[in-house]
C-alpha cells in the first residue's frame, strides 16, 4: 500500500514537470481511475495531488470523464470516501463552477450527519463561491 501511495503522489512531479495538455489530461484521468478503484488511502493521495496541482487541472479536456470517476465514489455508502470525493470536487472548483449536478450533490451533502463530510462540503462550497460570483 505504501508503494502505491508513493506512486500516486509522484503524479504531482509529473504534472509540474510536463504541464502539456496531453500529459495533464492523461495523468488526471489516471488519478480519477485510482480514486474510483482504490482504497481511501489512495483516494487521499489523489486528493493531495489534485489540490497541489490545481493550475494543471485547467489543462484537462475530458473534465466530465474525470468528474464521473469521482462521482461514483461520492455515491458510495462510505462517509470517508464521500468526504474525499467532496475534497476532490473542491480541488476542481474552477472547472465545476457551472456543473449543476455537483452543485445539487453538495447541497444535499451539507446536511450529512457525518462531521467530516459536512466539513468537506463547507470547504468545497467556499472554494466554489470563490471561483464564481454567481454560485
Amino acid at each position: 500500500p505504501a508503494l502505491r501511495a508513493a506512486a500516486v503522489m509522484g503524479y504531482a512531479n509529473l504534472l509540474r514537470g510536463n504541464p502539456t495538455a496531453a500529459v495533464c489530461n492523461g495523468a488526471f484521468l489516471k488519478l480519477g481511475d485510482t480514486f474510483q478503484r482504490g482504497d481511501n488511502l489512495l483516494r487521499y493521495c489523489a486528493c493531495k495531488v489534485m489540490g497541489s496541482t490545481r493550475l494543471q487541472l485547467s489543462r484537462v479536456f475530458n473534465v466530465q470523464r474525470l468528474v464521473k470517476r469521482i462521482h461514483v465514489v461520492f455515491e458510495s455508502n462510505d462517509p470517508v470516501a464521500r468526504s474525499l470525493a467532496v475534497r476532490a470536487f473542491s480541488s476542481m472548483s474552477e472547472l465545476l463552477v457551472s456543473n449543476s449536478r455537483v452543485h445539487s450533490d453538495l447541497r444535499n451533502a451539507l446536511s450529512s450527519p457525518n462531521e467530516d463530510e459536512a466539513l468537506a462540503c463547507v470547504l468545497c462550497v467556499s472554494d466554489f463561491a470563490a471561483a464564481s460570483p454567481s454560485f
